[in-house]
């Protein structure tokens, strides 16, 4: 969740993993790159979040780490699902394949961030 190459460089790699290393979905074949739309989120760097009611729908990415397992949500995903804060936190663990409301255990650290969002 930290880069180490300066945006130029990282933009290139990750849109080279996000086309062909993504285990979630198929790698892009030739002729479909026409049909894709382009968008990327250049993130602030994490602040750990003391108080997850602080969390802005629309305006915080969530980044929860807990036991070996972490999920990350960008800003905008919320806004798109049409979730409301508690969706949002709930949304963060299952992402995370951790029950809902595991935001608030003891040993779990919840991260927030922005985002400067463009595309084609």
């Amino acid at each position: 969740m930290t880069a180490s190459l300066p945006l130029v460089e990282t933009v290139r790699v990750m849109a080279r993993e996000a086309a062909f290393g993504d285990p979630r979905f198929p790698p892009l074949r030739q002729g479909e790159l026409e049909q894709c739309h382009i968008e990327i989120s250049a993130l602030s760097p994490m602040s750990v979040c003391p108080d997850p009611q602080q969390v802005k729908v629309g305006v915080h990415g969530l980044y929860l780490v807990r036991g070996g397992r972490a999920g990350v949500l960008l800003p905008q995903v919320p806004v798109e699902q049409g979730w409301n804060q508690q969706e949002y936190l709930d949304y963060i663990c299952i992402k995370a394949g951790l029950p809902a409301k595991s935001y608030e255990a003891p040993d779990a650290t919840l991260y927030t961030f922005t985002a400067v969002v463009f595309g084609e």
